[in-house]
């Protein structure tokens, strides 16, 4: 049992390392990193919603499954305007 703690802890500090990572676009042109960034510290702890919708490319679910519920919720839509 002294194993699952330790296990917690690596998983832990290794999905913590990817989330620092997220936002590193240094491999992107510097141009359009620029402007990703800036849209990032505009919108950054404000509730905002970003989608990127990659038709089942990337993503496992598509569009519909995330932004339609929070535009609902939102009272963005509703049945009767789809």
């Amino acid at each position: 049992m002294k194993l699952a703690p330790r296990f917690l802890a690596v998983a832990l500090s290794l999905g913590l390392a990817g989330q620092a990572l997220a936002t590193d676009l240094k491999h992107w042109p510097a141009e359009q990193a620029k402007a990703l960034e800036t849209m990032i510290a505009a919108n950054a702890n404000k509730g905002n919603y970003a989608v990127f919708d990659m038709d089942n490319t990337s993503y496992r679910y598509d569009l519909e499954e995330s932004l339609l519920p929070f535009m609902e919720n939102k009272g963005l839509i509703t049945r009767e305007t789809l």
